[in-house]
């Protein structure tokens, strides 16, 4: 992976800010390659499988941010970005009987793909001693195009708009802060091959209170709501085989599906001592997720609307100063309950995740050692478990040079299980690092020129 980018910004305190970036970000050719021995559950032949993904991209992309004060209480924030990827995938699967070498399933995948996406966003904010009114619309507009060489040069294509009006008021009251607003989405998606599509329209209200207590405590309550638009995937009527008896085709009668989330927190602040306390829980009663049935002899995954996802969770954080300026210690610890329901499954995961780093600097030198348990996922009927990951590095800062060096997993070993809970198709596969521990060498040097003011902080984030 490489990537460049080039920016300029010209900044006149509380008067004008301007900020463009262009950048490219090349993938080089990368993939994964399975070799082994399966066997069914229905025949005793071992064969012998070979399943191998390769994807490589390039992805130039624009921004502009302008920001411009009209007095001190009035300020116009317009951001504008786009992205234009160009990317080849192909997928490799073969399977041969293992005694006498016959092939059994050859599948030879091959997609390009050209997509583009623009963000554009524009907030005007008021100003008073106590209060805020923000007033803004958003658009963003995604053009995808995918060639299936492999099924001689078949073409889909798919657009997407976004815009998005609302509107937002904020008060202050002596240690209170509330904050209200409402939005609304209009949502757009076209298939340009068959001339079909949806069309919504959704509310986006939201609210959040904060309540500081003197310097030390500060409690936070948030309610919000988004839309989600189906993506290319998981709208292409185009069947793409996986393997010998898998198959895969999107569905076009889609819709947008919304998610309402509820979060409450609590910040602490001592001399030596800071963290939070955090319990999130959120629901997409219609989100989209995969659903399994067979046609024939053939297994045909596709997406659905599902039933529901719920997700609740409690967090606690907490950075410690053992030694002013020496040694820092930050960690974390996150319980959730996930529940999805869907066509034939409905399913609830329990986990406990969590990380811890410590930092220990002087004289230019900095030690890390880091131990990450992640969380497990569990989207529809999939299944991804926690990676185990550890660290330790050992950088050097000299004037504009930083030199590190360190080993990745050497207190574990990577191994990160992903498994298929459907009643007609049970499997596991895992990601693994053989090379463990793995060192790391890393050298960098920062050239700056010109006139370094104070960077620009963006009020507004149009992302494509």
């Amino acid at each position: 992976m490489s990537v460049f980018q080039a920016d300029y910004s010209y900044i006149k305190p509380d008067t004008t800010v301007l900020w463009v970036a262009l950048s490219a970000h090349k993938e080089w050719s990368s993939g994964n390659r399975f070799d082994g021995l399966m066997s069914y559950s229905n025949d005793s032949r071992e064969v012998r499988l070979s399943d191998m993904k390769d994807y490589n991209c390039i992805m130039p992309s624009y921004s502009v941010y302008l920001e411009q004060h009209f007095g001190r209480d009035r300020v116009l924030a317009i951001d504008m970005s786009g992205s234009f990827n160009d990317g080849h995938s192909t997928h490799e699967y073969q399977e041969e009987d293992d005694a006498t070498n016959a092939v059994i399933t050859d599948v030879n995948t091959s997609i390009k793909d050209f997509n583009r996406a623009y963000g554009i966003e524009a907030d005007y904010m008021r100003n008073w001693r106590r209060s805020r009114v923000t007033f803004g619309v958003s658009y963003k507009a995604n053009r995808n195009r995918s060639t299936y060489e492999n099924m001689g040069g078949e073409i889909f294509r798919q657009r997407q708009d976004r815009t998005y009006f609302f509107g937002e008021y904020l008060y202050r009251l002596d240690r209170v802060t509330l904050t209200g607003g409402v939005g609304a989405q209009f949502t757009s998606f076209k298939f340009l091959d068959s001339d079909s599509g949806n069309d919504s329209w959704n509310l986006r209200p939201c609210f959040s209170a904060q309540w500081r207590y003197g310097k030390v405590s500060q409690w936070r309550f948030e309610f919000s709501t988004w839309q989600t638009a189906p993506t290319l995937t998981e709208t292409n009527e185009a069947p793409l085989q996986i393997d010998g008896f898998q198959w895969q085709t999107g569905n076009q009668n889609l819709h947008t599906w919304s998610t309402y989330s509820l979060r409450l927190q609590y910040n602490y602040t001592l001399p030596r001592l800071a963290g939070s306390v955090r319990v999130k829980g959120r629901t997409s009663p219609d989100r989209i997720a995969p659903f399994y049935a067979w046609d024939g002899d053939r297994l045909i995954r596709s997406f659905e609307n599902s039933r529901g996802c719920q997700y609740l969770a409690g967090t606690l954080s907490a950075q410690v100063t053992v030694v002013p300026g020496w040694l820092d210690v930050v960690g974390s610890m996150l319980y959730h309950i996930t529940r999805t329901r869907g066509t034939g499954y409905d399913l609830t995961e329990r986990n406990l995740s969590g990380d811890v780093t410590a930092m220990l600097r002087h004289y230019g030198f900095q030690l890390t050692v880091q131990y990450r348990h992640g969380a497990t996922t569990l989207v529809g009927e999939s299944k991804v478990t926690a990676e185990k990951f550890s660290l330790v590095d050992l950088s050097y800062n000299w004037k504009q040079w930083m030199f590190s060096a360190g080993v990745v997993c050497p207190f574990t070993k990577y191994d990160q299980p992903q498994r298929l809970l459907n009643r007609y198709n049970s499997n596991e596969q895992h990601t693994r690092i053989d090379m463990a521990p793995m060192p790391i060498l890393r050298i960098g040097w920062n050239l700056q020129w010109g006139r370094q003011k104070r960077g620009a902080r963006k009020l507004v984030n149009a992302d494509s």
